[in-house]
């Protein structure tokens, strides 16, 4: 058994009170959490975050306070303030049948996000190509999806990168949305067009339990959320529908396994390759 990671006598407990794919959360004192990336990521990624949700909030966009960053054990992290409350996509399923003013509350969220606007952070066509040219992709699939990017609009408004039910925590002064790893300036269809990704069926594993149930419900919040945020946005579903081939291409280089089968499908009839 390891000793329990620590810092400036933090006791982080003995297990995290999160976790993904890329790192676990802990509560430190103070009203604090720290973000504690997996063995093997570099600083650099904690300091991207860091600087991304800071510039974020400077903006005006709904992004946790940032506090700087650690290392402990070996493990980079990020300091951010405890933001108290469960996430949406937990709140969805203890009340299900509230599914509708829950998406109303994520669209309304993601618009309070796109009317912010930045010039610090990095620009979405930027951080598209080289997650592009990353991913394992056909040649032709490669240069079609870099293609859609080089003549796609640019824009200020502040893109979450990364917005999703599990990404919001509904706070008791109100729900904000945290993981900036991914924040970018640009066109706010673009960040649109990412959400709808991660909200379609490409993104709910063969193995999900009730496979069926949660591809309904997310079905349905897909569509509340859709025709809210086009409305608000006033944005043509022809350019949301343009987004697709390079951010699904773009997917890929995230490395989420359960999702590569569906994806690569999708591309592939969209290219014919």
């Amino acid at each position: 058994m390891t000793d329990r990671p620590s810092i400036d006598g933090w006791d982080l407990g003995d297990e995290p009170i999160a976790t993904g794919r890329t790192s676990d959360i802990f509560v430190v004192p103070g009203g604090r959490v720290v973000k504690l990336l997996r063995s093997g990521r570099r600083a650099s990624d904690g300091e991207a975050e860091a600087a991304r949700t800071i510039d974020a909030r400077t903006a005006g966009a709904p992004a946790p306070e940032v506090f700087g960053t650690v290392d402990i054990d070996g493990r980079h992290g990020v300091v951010f303030e405890h933001v108290e409350g469960d996430s949406l996509v937990d709140e969805i399923v203890f009340e299900p049948l509230r599914l509708t003013s829950f998406a109303k509350v994520f669209a309304d969220l993601h618009h309070q996000i796109l009317s912010s606007e930045s010039d610090d952070l990095p620009p979405v066509a930027d951080v598209l190509r080289r997650k592009i040219r990353a991913a394992d992709l056909p040649a032709a699939t490669r240069n079609a999806a870099l293609d859609v990017v080089a003549a796609a609009p640019d824009g200020s408004a502040v893109l979450h990168g990364d917005y999703h039910p599990g990404n919001v925590l509904m706070a008791p002064e109100g729900p904000i949305a945290i993981d900036w790893v991914d924040a970018a300036c640009g066109p706010a269809s673009a960040d649109i067009a990412r959400t709808l990704l991660l909200l379609s069926t490409a993104t709910i594993g063969a193995d999900t339990s009730n496979r069926r149930m949660v591809t309904a419900l997310q079905g349905a919040f897909r569509r509340s959320y859709t025709k809210r945020i086009r409305r608000a946005l006033r944005v043509n579903p022809k350019i949301l529908d343009a987004w697709r081939l390079p951010l699904t291409a773009a997917r890929l280089a995230d490395g989420v396994a359960s999702e590569e089968a569906a994806l690569r499908s999708q591309l592939e009839r969209w290219t014919g390759v």
